[in-house]
């Protein structure tokens, strides 16, 4: 089964992006994405808007068990 957007946000889980050259990590805002299409077909065209690289990766992220807080983001 392919997860969607749709599936992640039911699990109460929110979707981030990661970028493999500047390490730069950051929360998607989940209103301007197509909660049908499979979270791999939501991942192609994307670019860093730090510095601009198309080698990023989307990320399932779930809140900490122990404080039950977001992860930062970080540049």
């Amino acid at each position: 089964m392919t997860r969607t957007l749709a599936d992640l946000l039911d699990a109460g889980h929110r979707l981030g992006v990661t970028c493999a050259a500047c390490h730069r990590f950051r929360y998607m805002r989940e209103t301007r994405l197509d909660e049908t299409r499979p979270l791999t077909a939501l991942s192609a065209g994307l670019r860093c808007a730090a510095c601009g690289s198309e080698d990023v990766r989307l990320t399932e992220v779930t809140r900490d068990p122990m404080n039950g807080k977001w992860p930062a983001e970080r540049s």
